[in-house]
């Protein structure tokens, strides 16, 4: 899963965001297009980890096509 920040416009770079422990930052207040940017992000790295998933069994012969 991913993990968002939510910071204040005047918010420097956040410790989390450069140490890693949060994936991305949104800025307060919140901007509806930004908010969707970031949902499809999320929706995209799922696709990839089902994807990985997916191969990772396959090669491991768990799947048989």
């Amino acid at each position: 899963s991913l993990v968002f920040l939510i910071v204040r416009e005047d918010a420097t770079v956040p410790a989390a965001l450069v140490d890693g422990t949060v994936d991305d930052v949104l800025v307060y207040p919140l901007r509806a297009l930004e908010v969707l940017s970031k949902l499809r992000q999320f929706q995209k790295a799922q696709g990839l980890r089902e994807s990985l998933e997916l191969n990772a069994a396959y090669l491991e012969g768990n799947i048989m096509i």
